[in-house]
């Protein structure tokens, strides 16, 4: 349980029949039968992927030293992963839909993959990050990278409390 298998969790859903769809371009686009074997590796290459990614766009930044080559490095990276997502479609048994999921049941889908644990660890690291940038906001050059820091982690802060909220709860409930 972790970061990446929440990422994985919703990749995806069992149909009635009980065969695995992936939509990989949404709900609304066309969804695949997908054999098992073949899912699992995909969540693997998806797995590593990620952490490829997780590597690749800090390294880029300390290296290059330039925010526009880790966005191309970003760029490339989104490129070859849809890229991936096409070729592993090609040859598979088209679905009639992608079985219906709601957003509630995707994100406690997600939450549950990536347990407690994961959630309170990316909470308190947003917090840190939302306490690193208001240290910017008072001690350094106020820019817009600042501010939006300050907003954007302590709205991902107060996101993870409220799904580690939800899952103790639950946990406890059951």
């Amino acid at each position: 349980m972790g970061y990446l298998d929440a990422i994985g969790a919703n990749s995806f859903q069992t149909n009635p029949r009980g065969e695995l769809v992936f939509a990989p371009w949404g709900r609304r686009r066309q969804a695949y039968l997908v054999p098992r074997d073949q899912a699992d590796a995909f969540l693997r290459f998806q797995r590593r992927y990620y952490v490829l990614m997780f590597i690749a766009l800090p390294l880029s930044l300390l290296v290059f030293r330039s925010i526009p080559v880790m966005l191309g490095v970003g760029i490339a990276w989104m490129a070859g992963f849809y890229l991936k997502r096409w070729r592993f479609t090609r040859g598979l048994e088209l679905a009639a839909a992608a079985p219906p999921v709601s957003h509630a049941e995707a994100v406690d889908r997600a939450a549950t993959a990536m347990g407690t644990r994961t959630i309170a660890t990316v909470g308190i690291l947003s917090a840190l990050m939302t306490a690193g940038s208001i240290w910017l906001l008072i001690n350094a050059p106020r820019t817009i990278w600042a501010w939006f820091g300050v907003v954007y982690f302590a709205a991902v802060t107060l996101l993870y409390a409220k799904r580690w909220w939800q899952l103790r709860h639950r946990r406890a409930a059951t």
